[in-house]
């Protein structure tokens, strides 16, 4: 199966829903915007996480953003 381009609308109405999700600290539903393969990436944290780490990169964000 072939991907599928997202257009301009669709694009920012994920990064939309991830902001959200992540102010609120609700890494179910942050969880839930990835796909399972994505990458969450912070230079300025030196982290990256790729497919199955991006549940503890979501959480450790979490932990970042509580304190």
């Amino acid at each position: 199966m072939a991907a599928q381009a997202l257009d301009a609308r669709e694009a920012v109405e994920i990064v939309e829903r991830s902001a959200q999700t992540k102010s609120r600290q609700d890494v179910a539903a942050t969880m839930a915007v990835y796909h399972p393969g994505g990458v969450l990436e912070s230079p300025s944290l030196g982290s990256r996480y790729v497919g199955a780490e991006l549940e503890g990169g979501v959480e450790a964000a979490a932990l970042v953003g509580a304190s």
